[in-house]
């Protein structure tokens, strides 16, 4: 055996020592729970942010979240159970509202070698649904903090989805146009709207518009009385399928419209 395969064998050896050791050290999963919501005006709804497994200490976090204020407000924030049953004092800070709709939030264990131990509850947070529409609630910066107040890194992290809609769908304009509850809603691959239309001086036309009023699709009526329901696989006039979003279903037949909100999740 020549010596000149040696080398090879231990930059392999410690290649895989290497890569062995990032996997190891990979910082813990912090993230919302729920992960997605789905609300009314009026309605509120907290979330818990959580770390998952990790092999260090925690001392403290600091967490800037962001949401959009026109569809969701913030109402409170609380140290979640790691801190409240930590047995030491904390320092949770009121959270501060750097600008419109970015919230810092603070907490840390006080005295030398304090930590709490993962995983658990950092802290819980609830915010109020104000108007319709789809929001995402951000982890824009997380940074944790080993027992030595040190950084500790974050291996990944996870934002949560906030709908907010009328689940049932809405009948609007006063007219005998009829329609929904749309099911399932939210909906994956598609969904199905029950409806009625009576026979008017025009044909009945459904369409399918996203949160700008933008016309994604025409779905197929059948002309005359029409006591049935409509599909929609969730894709656009050119095929594609559609991101996820709340859209809008509006059917309309003579001077009688009716409109229920739809929801595409991934």
């Amino acid at each position: 055996m020549s010596l000149a395969v040696v080398p090879v064998l231990t930059l392999a050896v410690l290649v895989t020592l290497l890569v062995g050791y990032a996997t190891a050290t990979t910082g813990p999963h912090v993230f919302f729970a729920p992960s997605e919501v789905m609300l009314q005006p009026g309605e509120t709804v907290e979330f818990s942010v959580r770390v998952g497994a990790c092999e260090d200490s925690i001392s403290g976090f600091q967490l800037y979240a962001r949401f959009d204020p026109a569809i969701v407000e913030y109402v409170s924030a609380t140290q979640g159970s790691l801190y409240a049953y930590s047995g030491h004092p904390t320092w949770f800070i009121d959270p501060i509202e750097e600008e419109p709709g970015l919230w810092h939030f603070f907490d840390t264990v006080m005295g030398v070698g304090t930590y709490v131990s993962p995983p658990g509850e950092l802290m819980r947070l609830e915010l109020r649904a104000i108007a319709y529409g789809i929001c995402e609630l951000q982890m824009e910066s997380i940074l944790l903090a080993d027992v030595n107040r040190e950084n500790l890194p974050v291996g990944s992290y996870e934002n949560a989805d906030i709908f907010v809609i009328d689940p049932t769908g809405v009948e609007e304009g006063g007219g005998t146009v009829r329609l929904g509850p749309a099911y399932p809603n939210p909906f994956v691959a598609g969904t199905a709207v029950p409806f009625f239309a009576p026979r008017g001086p025009d044909d009945a036309v459904a369409e399918i518009y996203d949160v700008s009023g933008r016309l994604v699709r025409r779905l197929p009526v059948t002309d005359g009385v029409v006591d049935g329901e409509l599909t929609w696989d969730g894709r656009d006039e050119g095929g594609h399928a559609v991101p996820s979003s709340v859209y809008f279903l509006r059917v309309q037949a003579g001077t009688s419209t009716a409109r229920c909100r739809l929801v595409k999740v991934e």
